[in-house]
């Protein structure tokens, strides 16, 4: 959580977030709107007087806050980057450059999708990941089909 102290704070504030997760603003008012620069690299979602900032892809941009009047309360240079010591970047060089797949390694390494992946291995782990979804929720079966009777 990041407490926002108030005033009408104009300079330039530092938020860093990690990509995929979010970070909580608490303001002393309910936010009127707010602005990203750039809606590909985070997004936001309010509630009351919380601002959830979300980092979507790596990347820098900034972040306006407005009070109910429209009027600036405060601004960051929104910093969204990959910290986790956890996660592993395989390069393999190939014919057509070098490709990179990215693994999440905690307790042990499983595939993460990460943008600048080789798109062969994100379509593969899109796959899989729907696969595992519709299980999930019902709206496919792990039961298999009997087949068809020899006649």
């Amino acid at each position: 959580m990041v407490p926002f102290l108030g005033g009408h704070a104009l300079a330039d504030q530092v938020l860093d977030v990690e990509v995929d997760h979010s970070r909580m603003l608490t303001i002393q008012t309910n936010p009127g709107a707010v602005i990203v620069g750039n809606p590909s690299i985070a997004d936001v979602s309010l509630h009351l007087d919380k601002v959830f900032v979300h980092g979507r892809s790596f990347g820098q941009t900034n972040l306006i806050i407005l009070d109910q009047k429209g009027e600036p309360i405060a601004q960051f240079d929104l910093m969204v980057k990959h910290t986790s010591q956890s996660t592993l970047a395989l390069y393999e060089g190939t014919e057509n450059g070098v490709q990179r797949n990215s693994y999440s390694c905690w307790p042990l390494c499983e595939s993460e999708m990460q943008t600048g992946d080789v798109l062969s291995y994100v379509d593969g782990v899109i796959k899989t990941n729907s696969a595992k979804t519709k299980f999930a929720t019902g709206e496919e079966s792990s039961e298999a089909k009997a087949p068809a009777a020899a006649q």
